[in-house]
Formats: C-alpha cells, structure tokens, sequence
C-alpha cells in the first residue's frame, strides 16, 4: 500500500480519451517525502519476504 501511495501519479503513458503522452524516466521527479515511503514501502516487502521464506524452510 505505501509503494503504491507513493507512486500514483507516476505514469509513462497516461491516456485521456483519444490522447496518448508518453515520457520518458528521467522526466519523473518524486519528492523526498515520496522518496522516503517508496523506500519504507520495498523495505517493509523485503522483511516479508525474508520472513515468508524462512518460514517455508522452517516446514
């Protein structure tokens, strides 16, 4: 939820009836306080991450 929050209004390709943008990467800037959910958000996944598989091989 927090990565997704993060990145809402991050688009490549936005689509409006019949027009169609598409930007590049570079040309998307977050903010620092979206910067700091983004990495709280791939952070929180990666303890889960950890912690589903040890339990897997723990089974």
């Amino acid at each position: 939820m927090l990565i997704t929050c993060a990145v809402a209004h991050i688009a490549t390709v936005l689509t409006n009836g019949k027009n169609t943008v598409s930007r590049k990467i570079r040309d998307i800037h977050l903010t620092t306080a979206e910067k700091i959910v983004l990495m709280t958000g791939l952070g929180l996944m990666m303890i889960g991450a950890i912690i589903e598989s040890i339990a897997i091989n723990s089974l």
